[in-house]
């Protein structure tokens, strides 16, 4: 069978919980079919595909001009459809004729790639990993990082957020090298309201439902995910719940080090909506010697976000790590994960890591996380964005260090990617 997986970025240009999926499904289905992965990349003047075999897949990196990106921060139409990318994409089925396309994420490509895989007749898949469809900043989170209910019956919210986002990003690329009192924020978002309108807004929520419903089956990773969906007006029927397997390989030959101190470890990327700040301001409140945090992941020293953090800590046993060559390297040291993330989580990346390790989790109760973490049984859940809360969790293990062995005994092993890889060719099978 030939597949056609279709994400908007791919290892090793990007390494995030989607891109790594995608590659992991991608390698265990080409034991057994022929798989071709589709994913965007930016550069250059004019649309391309650069052709690469590798690891026996069949790779084809679209090649979008970068003045693209430009669009995308001023035009939200631009955001989700681009009919030079459907073109570009009509050549490629054309080409490799696939049985079957499984779309993984369409963010930075189009929307309607969905709709010319059905003109062709070939059956598709859709697998939820976020927001996007229904979100324009894709998390269902306001700028004041509280949750979203989606666009009201106005579009007021969505019409505020989205412009507003974008007004900073232009601020902080262009705003900076140009004349600061005629490109600030407040000019940028007064540009950005006349060009992208409510009515645009709702048009987005109309378009993005019809093309969901134009495919053949739609994957939600979650439960929780699953039913926002469904109250956004997608037909249960339509949406088949699957949760992600996991490369366990990965972690072959795992051993946890040994230390003194009770190490508590955050592993992602070091922004606003994984609530580190969270994290930070409940460990400083921490007293023990003994109990150390450590932060492994990207970050960016230049950001406000960042810098803002540094100003936070007071606590000397917080420690910034870094980056991470190797997956087994935070997991070997931390002996309990903090994941406070502040936003609808859908099938974190870094649980299934953190399990497969065999790493307990104190985790915020919200979106899909307490499907994966169970309070009092493989870990804690703490009110999400209340770093009192989550203080008193973190001085609970402090005071019952036993409770990590506990917890661990109650861990079970993700599913694997061997595992789903056979459900999903049954899938791919029966929608021929």
């Amino acid at each position: 069978m030939r597949i056609l997986q279709v994400v908007h970025g791919f290892p090793p240009r990007a390494f995030g919980g989607t891109e790594t999926y995608t590659y992991s499904l991608s390698m265990e289905l080409s034991k057994r079919h022929e798989v071709y992965v589709l994913y965007p990349a930016y550069g250059g003047f004019r649309y391309n595909f650069n052709y690469l075999e590798k690891n026996g897949l069949n790779i084809y990196e679209l090649n979008i001009p970068f003045s693209e990106r430009i669009m995308r921060l001023i035009n939200l139409k631009s955001t989700y459809l681009n009919t030079k990318v459907a073109g570009k994409f009509r050549e490629l089925i054309i080409k490799i004729k696939p049985d079957c396309i499984h779309f993984q994420h369409l963010i930075d490509l189009s929307a309607s790639l969905i709709q010319v895989a059905k003109e062709k007749g070939i059956p598709t898949v859709l697998t939820l990993h976020d927001y996007w469809f229904i979100c324009p900043t894709t998390q269902l989170l306001k700028r004041d990082s509280t949750i979203c209910n989606g666009l009201d019956e106005q579009a007021e919210n969505c019409f505020r957020c989205w412009n507003n986002e974008q007004a900073e990003l232009l601020t902080d690329i262009l705003g900076k090298r140009l004349t600061p009192k005629m490109f600030s924020e407040e000019v940028f978002e007064s540009a950005l309201m006349k060009m992208n309108s409510k009515k645009k807004f709702r048009e987005r929520k109309e378009y993005m439902k019809s093309i969901m419903l134009n495919t053949d089956r739609i994957i939600a990773p979650s439960i929780f995910l699953r039913n926002i969906f469904i109250e956004s007006g997608i037909s249960g029927k339509k949406i088949v719940y699957s949760s992600n397997g996991y490369n366990l390989s990965a972690f072959k030959g795992f051993k946890k080090k040994k230390h003194e101190n009770l190490i508590f470890g955050f592993v992602g990327n070091v922004v606003k909506l994984k609530g580190v700040d969270v994290l930070v301001e409940a460990f400083n409140e921490i007293n023990s010697k003994n109990a150390e945090l450590k932060i492994y992941g990207n970050y960016d020293r230049r950001s406000k976000f960042f810098k803002g953090l540094q100003r936070k800590i007071r606590n000397n046993n917080i420690k910034f790590m870094g980056k991470f060559n190797d997956l087994k390297n935070p997991y070997s040291e931390i002996d309990i994960l903090i994941f406070p993330s502040i936003w609808y989580e859908n099938c974190p990346l870094v649980l299934k890591e953190a399990f497969a390790t065999e790493t307990p989790v104190i985790a915020s109760n919200i979106g899909s996380i307490p499907e994966f973490v169970i309070d009092k049984v493989n870990g804690l859940l703490f009110k999400a964005g209340e770093p009192e809360d989550l203080l008193k969790k973190i001085k609970m293990i402090i005071e019952e260090p036993s409770l990590i062995s506990k917890f661990q005994k109650n861990i079970t092993l993700p599913r694997s990617i061997q595992n789903q890889s056979k459900e999903l060719e049954q899938l791919y099978t029966a929608l021929r």
